[in-house]
């Protein structure tokens, strides 16, 4: 019965609305516009996205016009305010009505469910103060206030060499080299959370290289930053003894790595016989030559910027053979060790044919896009 559907909808906190795009007028049912916190629906529908804070707001608006241009529906869940400036989560749905192949109004519906979403985040943050204090494999964990240690599990006692009790109540940067103190000062302040090295500090004074990764959260009530320690000296003792021939080895003997070339500042100083095939020079003419004669004079100028950046990101660029004709190329790089100083290892990748199913791949679509509006 009617009745009984509006006590379902009562219950469940969902409510209905209707815009109409030729009149411009809305229909709330008395669940939408307690959301709200209104009697009555805004004459502008602008006026109901300003409910949604920043974030919220451009993906309800660009949604909303999306129904009503290009007729796509849409589901989300996202914050709001009222008009009393409660902070809720709604669950907000539209569906565009279409007559003689024009939408004609946008119906659909929106429930609260603020605490489903307060649920999922005492949930979420349960199962992380679990995850971070009792995975055997994350090292030596360690939970602080930005200063002092709160709560640290039995691996952290074994990395620094302090009891579990010595370690409670701790001033966490005692556990750091006091070269590193004011880095890792300012990750606490500014919250980061990516992995970093340093050098820590063990209870009876030696230090050695450590990794750490750390992150906010929430913890009894408050939030506090959690961190892991990693002893990584038998990762640096083989990195320091492997890094250069193994570096150099892979860079200039993986065949499938491409066209290879190491160089300094631009200056050739080793390369594969992919980069000779590539290129059209031999080895012997391409060691000590000027890398930049292998591009294109159009893409020079950025080939070295990112050279001087440092930059490790694959880029295209337009490549020049020895006979002077160029084609498109995949370049990317890295600095490496070489010979007892930093140089940079890059990869030349013809991507000839890629561009070529590319351009093939366009012709077809726009062919069969002219056939169907046609």
């Amino acid at each position: 019965s009617e009745a009984l559907l509006r006590e379902v909808s009562r219950l469940s906190k969902i409510g209905g609305w209707e815009f109409n795009i030729a009149s411009g007028r809305s229909v709330w049912t008395p669940e939408v516009k307690a959301l709200f916190g209104r009697n009555e629906p805004y004459a502008n529908p602008g006026d109901a996205i300003d409910h949604f804070p920043p974030g919220s707001r451009e993906i309800i608006e660009k949604a909303f016009y999306a129904a009503i241009e290009e007729r796509e529906p849409y589901d989300l869940e996202l914050e709001f305010i009222s008009t009393k400036g409660e902070h809720k989560w709604v669950r907000t749905i539209g569906n565009p009505i279409i007559q003689n192949n024009e939408v004609i109004k946008i119906t659909g519906v929106m429930q609260d469910i603020t605490e489903r979403k307060k649920a999922e985040q005492e949930l979420k943050e349960s199962e992380e103060r679990f995850k971070v204090l009792h995975n055997a494999s994350f090292g030596g964990i360690l939970i602080h206030n930005g200063k002092d240690v709160l709560d640290c599990n039995l691996g952290l006692s074994e990395i620094t060499g302090y009891s579990y009790e010595e370690l409670i109540d701790i001033d966490v940067l005692l556990l750091i080299a006091e070269s590193y103190r004011d880095t890792v000062s300012e990750n606490i302040k500014n919250a980061y959370e990516e992995p970093y090295e340093v050098i820590g500090l063990r209870k009876d004074g030696s230090e050695y290289p450590l990794q750490l990764e750390a992150k906010n959260i929430p913890y009894k009530g408050k939030k506090v930053r959690v961190a892991e320690f990693r002893d990584i000296t038998e990762r640096k003792q083989a990195e320091n003894e492997l890094k250069e021939s193994e570096e150099r080895f892979k860079a200039l003997h993986n065949a499938s790595f491409g066209g290879i070339a190491i160089h300094d500042k631009g200056v050739i100083l080793d390369c594969n016989l992919g980069l000779s095939e590539i290129s059209s020079y031999s080895r012997e003419e391409l060691v000590g030559m000027n890398g930049l004669l292998l591009i294109a004079e159009s893409h020079r100028e950025m080939v070295m910027a990112n050279i001087l950046a440092g930059y490790e990101k694959p880029y295209e660029a337009r490549g020049r053979r020895k006979d002077g004709s160029e084609y498109p190329i995949r370049i990317e790089a890295k600095n490496i060790p070489y010979k007892g100083k930093q140089a940079r290892v890059a990869e030349f990748r013809d991507i000839t044919e890629q561009k070529l199913a590319e351009k093939a791949l366009r012709e077809k679509t726009e062919e069969l896009e002219r056939y169907f509006t046609s």
